[in-house]
Protein backbone atom coordinates (compact mmCIF):
# COMPACT_ATOMS: atom_id res chain seq x y z
CA UNK A 1 0.00 0.00 0.00
CA UNK A 2 1.19 3.55 -0.70
CA UNK A 3 0.93 6.72 1.41
CA UNK A 4 -1.80 8.97 0.08
CA UNK A 5 0.23 12.11 0.85
CA UNK A 6 3.84 11.41 -0.11
CA UNK A 7 3.31 8.37 -2.32
CA UNK A 8 5.96 6.19 -0.65
CA UNK A 9 5.37 2.48 -0.24
CA UNK A 10 4.29 1.83 3.36
CA UNK A 11 6.17 -1.14 4.83
CA UNK A 12 5.48 -0.42 8.50
CA UNK A 13 2.26 0.51 10.30
CA UNK A 14 -0.50 2.29 8.39
CA UNK A 15 -2.21 5.31 9.92
CA UNK A 16 -5.68 6.68 9.32
CA UNK A 17 -5.84 10.47 9.63
CA UNK A 18 -8.37 13.21 9.00
CA UNK A 19 -6.98 16.08 6.92
CA UNK A 20 -9.31 18.98 6.07
CA UNK A 21 -12.36 16.71 6.31
CA UNK A 22 -10.90 13.86 4.23
CA UNK A 23 -9.92 10.50 5.66
CA UNK A 24 -6.52 9.32 4.35
CA UNK A 25 -4.31 6.26 4.83
CA UNK A 26 -0.72 7.48 5.33
CA UNK A 27 2.76 6.49 6.52
CA UNK A 28 4.11 7.23 10.04
CA UNK A 29 6.00 10.38 8.82
CA UNK A 30 2.88 11.91 7.20
CA UNK A 31 0.57 11.05 10.14
CA UNK A 32 1.68 14.30 11.86
CA UNK A 33 -0.11 16.41 9.20
CA UNK A 34 -3.61 15.28 10.15
CA UNK A 35 -5.86 14.96 13.16
CA UNK A 36 -7.01 11.81 14.95
CA UNK A 37 -4.02 9.74 13.77
CA UNK A 38 -4.80 6.12 14.61
CA UNK A 39 -3.09 2.93 13.51
CA UNK A 40 -5.03 1.33 10.68
CA UNK A 41 -5.36 -2.41 10.14
CA UNK A 42 -6.95 -3.23 6.81
CA UNK A 43 -9.71 -5.83 6.95
CA UNK A 44 -8.88 -9.02 5.15
CA UNK A 45 -11.73 -9.72 2.81
CA UNK A 46 -12.28 -12.39 0.27
CA UNK A 47 -12.26 -10.69 -3.12
CA UNK A 48 -15.59 -10.82 -4.87
CA UNK A 49 -15.59 -12.39 -8.29
CA UNK A 50 -15.62 -9.68 -10.89
CA UNK A 51 -18.83 -9.28 -12.80
CA UNK A 52 -18.30 -9.83 -16.44
CA UNK A 53 -18.74 -6.70 -18.40
CA UNK A 54 -20.46 -7.59 -21.58
CA UNK A 55 -20.44 -5.85 -24.87
CA UNK A 56 -22.73 -2.89 -25.38
CA UNK A 57 -25.18 -5.25 -27.00
CA UNK A 58 -25.48 -7.45 -23.90
CA UNK A 59 -25.41 -4.54 -21.45
CA UNK A 60 -28.30 -2.84 -23.17
CA UNK A 61 -30.11 -5.99 -24.20
CA UNK A 62 -33.15 -4.98 -22.15
CA UNK A 63 -33.60 -1.94 -24.39
CA UNK A 64 -33.17 -3.80 -27.66
CA UNK A 65 -36.11 -4.96 -29.68
CA UNK A 66 -35.70 -8.55 -30.76
CA UNK A 67 -36.05 -8.91 -34.49
CA UNK A 68 -37.08 -12.40 -35.51
CA UNK A 69 -35.60 -13.89 -38.61
CA UNK A 70 -38.14 -15.21 -41.09
CA UNK A 71 -38.69 -18.92 -40.56
CA UNK A 72 -38.34 -19.76 -44.23
CA UNK A 73 -35.89 -17.44 -45.96
CA UNK A 74 -36.56 -19.16 -49.26
CA UNK A 75 -40.13 -17.82 -49.16
CA UNK A 76 -38.91 -14.22 -49.28
CA UNK A 77 -36.70 -14.90 -52.27
CA UNK A 78 -39.44 -16.61 -54.30
CA UNK A 79 -42.32 -14.17 -53.77
CA UNK A 80 -42.98 -10.45 -54.11
CA UNK A 81 -45.81 -7.97 -53.63
CA UNK A 82 -48.06 -7.25 -56.62
CA UNK A 83 -47.69 -3.83 -58.26
CA UNK A 84 -51.20 -2.54 -57.43
CA UNK A 85 -51.02 -3.55 -53.75
CA UNK A 86 -52.08 -0.08 -52.57
CA UNK A 87 -55.30 -0.14 -54.60
CA UNK A 88 -56.15 -3.67 -53.46
CA UNK A 89 -55.59 -2.89 -49.77
CA UNK A 90 -57.52 0.38 -49.90
CA UNK A 91 -60.29 -1.28 -51.90
CA UNK A 92 -60.80 -4.11 -49.39
CA UNK A 93 -60.80 -1.63 -46.50
CA UNK A 94 -63.41 0.57 -48.16
CA UNK A 95 -65.48 -2.46 -49.22
CA UNK A 96 -65.64 -3.54 -45.57
CA UNK A 97 -66.48 0.02 -44.50
CA UNK A 98 -63.50 0.30 -42.15
CA UNK A 99 -61.56 3.42 -41.27
CA UNK A 100 -57.80 3.27 -41.50
CA UNK A 101 -57.53 3.29 -37.70
CA UNK A 102 -59.79 0.24 -37.31
CA UNK A 103 -58.10 -1.56 -40.22
CA UNK A 104 -54.70 -0.96 -38.57
CA UNK A 105 -56.05 -2.16 -35.23
CA UNK A 106 -57.30 -5.41 -36.79
CA UNK A 107 -53.84 -6.00 -38.30
CA UNK A 108 -52.11 -4.91 -35.08
CA UNK A 109 -50.17 -2.26 -37.03
CA UNK A 110 -49.83 1.52 -36.79
CA UNK A 111 -52.32 3.71 -38.62
CA UNK A 112 -49.46 5.71 -40.17
CA UNK A 113 -48.14 2.52 -41.78
CA UNK A 114 -51.54 1.73 -43.33
CA UNK A 115 -51.81 5.30 -44.64
CA UNK A 116 -48.37 5.08 -46.29
CA UNK A 117 -49.15 1.68 -47.79
CA UNK A 118 -52.46 2.91 -49.24
CA UNK A 119 -50.71 5.94 -50.76
CA UNK A 120 -48.12 3.62 -52.29
CA UNK A 121 -45.33 5.41 -50.44
CA UNK A 122 -44.04 2.17 -48.96
CA UNK A 123 -44.47 -1.48 -49.85
CA UNK A 124 -45.72 -3.80 -47.10
CA UNK A 125 -43.34 -6.47 -45.86
CA UNK A 126 -44.07 -10.03 -46.93
CA UNK A 127 -45.12 -10.82 -43.35
CA UNK A 128 -47.66 -7.99 -43.33
CA UNK A 129 -48.84 -8.95 -46.82
CA UNK A 130 -49.40 -12.54 -45.64
CA UNK A 131 -51.33 -11.22 -42.64
CA UNK A 132 -53.56 -9.08 -44.90
CA UNK A 133 -54.12 -12.01 -47.27
CA UNK A 134 -55.18 -14.32 -44.43
CA UNK A 135 -57.43 -11.84 -42.59
CA UNK A 136 -59.18 -10.32 -45.60
CA UNK A 137 -58.96 -13.11 -48.20
CA UNK A 138 -57.21 -11.04 -50.90
CA UNK A 139 -54.23 -11.85 -53.09
CA UNK A 140 -51.31 -9.39 -52.92
CA UNK A 141 -48.32 -11.76 -53.06
CA UNK A 142 -47.15 -13.29 -56.31
CA UNK A 143 -44.27 -15.50 -57.40
CA UNK A 144 -41.19 -13.66 -58.55
CA UNK A 145 -40.39 -13.96 -62.22
CA UNK A 146 -36.77 -15.05 -62.35
CA UNK A 147 -34.83 -13.51 -65.23
CA UNK A 148 -32.56 -16.54 -65.46
CA UNK A 149 -35.56 -18.83 -65.81
CA UNK A 150 -37.04 -16.60 -68.50
CA UNK A 151 -33.75 -16.59 -70.39
CA UNK A 152 -33.49 -20.35 -70.43
CA UNK A 153 -37.14 -20.81 -71.45
CA UNK A 154 -37.20 -18.14 -74.11
CA UNK A 155 -33.94 -18.72 -75.91
CA UNK A 156 -30.65 -20.49 -75.65
CA UNK A 157 -28.89 -17.13 -75.41
CA UNK A 158 -26.69 -16.30 -72.43
CA UNK A 159 -27.57 -12.61 -72.80
CA UNK A 160 -30.10 -10.65 -70.74
CA UNK A 161 -33.62 -10.28 -72.07
CA UNK A 162 -34.86 -7.09 -73.62
CA UNK A 163 -38.11 -5.45 -72.52
CA UNK A 164 -39.77 -6.58 -75.73
CA UNK A 165 -38.86 -10.22 -75.06
CA UNK A 166 -40.21 -10.01 -71.53
CA UNK A 167 -43.45 -8.48 -72.85
CA UNK A 168 -43.81 -11.34 -75.35
CA UNK A 169 -43.27 -13.92 -72.60
CA UNK A 170 -45.91 -12.27 -70.42
CA UNK A 171 -48.32 -12.20 -73.40
CA UNK A 172 -47.84 -15.96 -73.90
CA UNK A 173 -48.60 -16.64 -70.23
CA UNK A 174 -51.81 -14.60 -70.29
Amino acid sequence: MFCEICGKKITSTLYRITLEGSVLIVCKECSVFGENAKPYIPKKTVPKPKEKRGTKETRYKKNLKVIKEPKDKGFDEEYEIVENYSEIIKGIRLKLGLKQEKFAEILNEKTSLIKKIEKGAIEPSLDLARKIERRFNVKIIKEKVQEEVLNSKFSGKEEALTLGEIARIKEKRS
